[in-house]
């Protein structure tokens, strides 16, 4: 098993995180829409492959315009969708025609702000799913509130499903590893300027969430950086785990 990849933490306010991501991704919706195509992500997928009922409650964290939340909906559950970007549901409410008769519907409902400012209570939810978000989370404490959040959003036997960027995903041609252990993109690099992010292996995986759950499937996989940048593909490691029962934690 590979090294737990351990970033040093920022002091920089987490309000102040939020909203220079809220910043970045409301304006990266307006010039680039349909940012990653609207087939639904292997995240997703696997998430519906493990849900065993006929109507399930799932949440998802940074649901952009909503390309899963539609997946899910088709599939027969329900969906809550958190992302901090007002344009990624505006988008997904206006623009996205597969999801938009089940926001009608109410069974697509959309909470705009960080998943911190959720009120969750208690494995309220029957799933989990997040597909590239987590590696924008790698400063000042967002990550153990994201692993706190998935263990009291999920109940007992239910599924946690998320994506993140690879180890082996770093490009020298495009990123530069701070002695802090965050990356980030060089100046040069259209629509990224300063943006920074963490990478994340097994380990890492492990050791954030496996006091809660049993991670049942951990895997590499690789999608299209954005369809503006199609020639490059963004390396992933994709987990699928079970909320433990209440005494096992």
């Amino acid at each position: 098993m590979n090294a737990v990849l351990k970033p040093v933490e920022s002091t920089i306010p987490q309000d102040d995180i939020v909203e220079t991501q809220r910043l970045l991704w409301n304006g990266r919706f307006k010039r680039e829409r349909f940012i990653w195509g609207e087939d639904p992500s292997i995240t997703a997928g696997k998430l519906l492959d493990r849900i065993n009922r006929t109507t399930a409650s799932i949440v998802e964290i940074g649901s952009a315009y909503g390309r899963d939340m539609a997946e899910i909906c088709i599939a027969g559950h329900n969906v809550l969708g958190i992302d901090v970007s007002m344009e990624a549901h505006r988008l997904a409410s206006e623009n996205n025609n597969a999801l938009k008769p089940y926001i009608r519907t109410q069974r697509a409902t959309f909470f705009t702000g960080s998943f911190t400012e959720f009120p969750i209570g208690g494995g309220q939810f029957d799933g989990l799913t997040s597909h590239r978000t987590l590696h924008l989370l790698g400063n000042n404490g967002l990550v153990r509130a994201f692993a706190r959040f998935a263990g009291r959003a999920v109940r007992p036997g239910g599924i946690l499903a998320l994506s993140a960027r690879s180890e082996k995903d770093f490009d020298e041609a495009q990123m530069i590893r701070r002695p802090d252990g965050f990356i980030e993109y060089k100046p040069d690099v259209p629509n990224r300027h300063g943006q920074i992010i963490s990478d994340w292996n097994k380990a890492r995986l492990v050791s954030t969430f496996g006091n809660k759950f049993d991670i049942v499937e951990c895997f590499e996989d690789q999608e299209v950086e954005s369809v503006n940048n199609s020639e490059k593909n963004a390396k992933l490691i994709v987990m699928v785990a079970i909320r433990k029962p209440l005494e096992l934690v």
